[in-house]
């Protein structure tokens, strides 16, 4: 079994760590912890919301750090191949099953049986498959709706001649977050918005640059991640329909000068149309 414990380092990463080590050193499970707190890493995990964990490539938990008996019981086996409490071991399971199931099958009689000597676990298999299918269904048909009904509600534009569009349209600065934040995502937003603020102060005040914090879990801002192609929490701008990420702010957050410097520059050259 391989454990990775996804975050950038915040003190929630730390704890979820902690309470992963007590866990497995409570079912004494022989398997491998990393930490992955590369920022690449975590978003070609698939990743959004840290901190995450993740267990033999499947995310297991976003954005919340889970107690160790909520981790214990995710890592645990389950007891019995059909829950009825019979041992594992095949010499001693009983030749007929007795834990409600409707198999009636005698052990010997069954090809591949369960821990128990039955092959009454094919069942859980069977309605689990019918769930995840309805689930993926469920999905699919809720995002259709959300697309008719974003289509239906989406209020018309005057059109603006492309000359008045160069001259009136504002610089926006986005920063992109989830509802749980870690301190590393709010240090980013405080510098983004000092960095904004310091240099164009005047423009800020007269609505040609504008600074947004936007939580993208929020249901009415999830197009963002659609117009944006948004892979990670990060600063976006925007203007004239033009748009650029600043996704360097995770790897800079640490030299507030250099993360000041990318910002501005960044912004001058949108301003300037570059």
């Amino acid at each position: 079994m391989k454990i990775q414990i996804a975050g950038t380092g915040c003190a929630k990463c730390g704890k979820l760590a902690q309470n992963v080590q007590s866990a497995v050193s409570d079912l004494k499970l022989d398997c491998e912890i990393e930490k992955v707190e590369d920022m690449d890493q975590i978003v070609a995990l698939g990743i959004l919301t840290t901190p995450a964990l993740v267990v033999d490539g499947n995310i297991v938990s976003t954005g919340k750090v889970l107690s160790t008996v909520e981790i214990v019981k995710l890592l645990s086996p389950p007891v019995g191949g059909c829950g009825c409490g019979a041992p594992a071991n095949a010499e001693s399971a009983p030749k007929s099953c007795n834990c409600g199931g409707s198999c009636g099958a005698m052990a010997e009689e069954v090809p591949q049986p369960c821990a128990c000597g039955c092959n009454c676990g094919a069942g859980i298999k069977k309605m689990l498959t019918v769930l995840l299918l309805l689930f993926a269904l469920v999905s699919i048909a809720y995002v259709v709706y959300r697309e008719v009904a974003n289509k239906e509600t989406v209020t018309p534009v005057t059109a603006v001649a492309p000359a008045a569009v160069a001259q009136t349209a504002p610089l926006t600065v986005y920063y992109f977050h989830g509802t749980k934040r870690c301190m590393t995502c709010n240090k980013i937003e405080e510098l983004t918005r000092q960095a904004i603020a310091g240099k164009f102060a005047k423009e800020l005040a007269d609505g040609a640059v504008i600074f947004m914090s936007v939580n993208v879990e929020d249901s009415a801002n999830e197009h963002f991640i659609r117009d944006f192609d948004l892979t990670v929490r990060s600063v976006v701008m925007s203007k004239n329909g033009k748009f650029e990420k600043f996704d360097d702010v995770w790897t800079l957050v640490g030299d507030p000068a250099k993360f000041t410097a990318y910002v501005r520059d960044g912004a001058a050259k949108m301003m300037e149309g570059k």
